[in-house]
């Protein structure tokens, strides 16, 4: 009994874990390797690209797209179920098909950033499924014309990214306080050239990626404190528009590493880091604790395998 409650504790906390995936520019809905940059169509979307980030509480990606009606919203399960999910009402003129779309802490403030105007809008869709209008508008930030916005779970923090920000620098900030007074601290350098697109951030260990593109095709980065980490081009064919992190799409919880549905000494390897780590994922019986419990829940579902 005790091994059976742990188990679905673990495919609970598992979940928050995930993969990073993106959405192409013609609406392919992929998986990328943080380590080699390679990305994997897992199905067609027919719908067209924009950025993303992965909303908890619905269980489902928003997807804003840029080549659709002003300020339009797409929702995407990872079974490949599309939907509309309306669109965002209130926003300035010309500012509504450019923009980034990123999730608070809570889980449904949508934030949103357009054009030249260096502000965050923002608004609440709890279950992204009906029109929202615009509640809050920030400052200008100073930073330029803000590029994207990602919330830091594992940090606790939201970051904004600006390729061509006042000061000549691409940059990637953490901003306080946004919609009452801002200020920012750096946090990490772009690469000086092409032009970025989405971030994203891994919540069980911090690590933040930001896609981008230039004459040669896209480009994924892992920024760092003080410079960046090229990780490899897509070979998805084209740009990828937006990246976010979701639940993980393998078969079984202990499929942590890659490849997927393959349970192998890889996947031992990243138990034992992540467990080491302290990062939340890694708890596997949901305790609080790192202890021998956790490891004899992932010795559990390892010897299981896949179906």
């Amino acid at each position: 009994m005790r091994t059976a409650i742990a188990t679905l504790a673990c495919l609970t906390a598992h979940a928050a874990a995930g993969d990073l995936y993106g959405i192409t520019a013609s609406g392919r809905f992929v998986s990328i390797d943080t380590e080699t940059g390679q990305a994997t169509t897992l199905f067609e979307t027919a719908a067209p690209g924009g950025t993303m980030a992965y909303a908890p509480d619905a269980g489902v990606f928003a997807v804003i797209s840029n080549d659709n009606e002003p300020g339009s919203l797409i929702r995407i399960d990872l079974d490949g179920t599309v939907e509309n999910a309306g669109s965002i009402k209130g926003l300035p003129p010309g500012q509504e098909k450019t923009g980034s779309v990123g999730f608070s802490g809570s889980g449904d403030l949508l934030f949103v950033t357009f054009g030249q105007t260096g502000t965050v809008f923002e608004t609440r869709i709890a279950e992204l499924g009906l029109d929202a209008v615009v509640t809050r508008v920030s400052p200008d930030l100073g930073m330029g014309d803000n590029d994207g916005v990602v919330w830091d779970a594992f940090n606790n923090r939201t970051l904004v990214h600006d390729y061509n920000a006042n000061d000549g620098l691409p940059r990637v900030a953490e901003v306080f306080s946004i919609f009452t007074a801002p200020y920012y601290i750096g946090v990490g350098q772009l690469p000086s050239r092409g032009d970025v697109g989405d971030s994203a951030v891994d919540p069980d260990s911090g690590r933040l990626f930001v896609t981008g593109f230039d004459a040669a095709g896209g480009f994924l980065v892992e920024v760092l404190e003080t410079s960046y980490d090229e990780i490899g081009p897509f070979n998805a064919g084209e740009q990828v528009v937006g990246i976010a992190f979701g639940p993980s799409a393998s078969c079984n919880p202990a499929d942590i590493a890659l490849p997927r549905d393959v349970l192998d000494l890889a996947d031992i390897a990243a138990f034992i880091a992540g467990f080491l780590s302290g990062a939340p994922a890694y708890d596997f019986d949901g305790n609080g604790v790192y202890d021998l419990d956790d490891i004899t829940v992932f010795v559990d579902l390892f010897l299981a395998g896949c179906p």
